[in-house]
C-alpha cells in the first residue's frame, strides 16, 4: 500500500476508535503502531516502541512533572 492510503486508513481508524470511547493517547498509539507495522514490518514497529519509550523516560524534562 502507498503511504497516502495508509495515512487515510489511519485517520479513519483513529476517528472510529475515538467515537467508540477509547482514550486519545491509546487510540493514537495503536493507529501509529499498526501504520508503522504496515509500512515496515513487526520487528521495526516493536523497535520503534522500545526506542521511543526509552527516550521518553530518559528525558530530564519529564522528571519535574511529579513535583507539580
Amino acid at each position: 500500500m502507498s503511504g497516502i492510503t495508509v495515512g487515510i486508513l489511519g485517520i479513519v481508524a483513529l476517528v472510529i476508535l475515538l467515537f467508540s470511547g477509547i482514550r486519545i493517547g491509546i487510540a493514537m498509539g495503536l493507529v501509529g503502531f499498526f501504520g508503522f507495522m504496515i509500512m515496515g514490518d513487526f520487528s521495526q514497529a516493536l523497535g520503534m516502541i522500545r526506542t521511543s519509550t526509552y527516550r521518553t523516560f530518559q528525558s530530564h524534562g519529564l522528571t519535574v512533572v511529579p513535583l507539580f
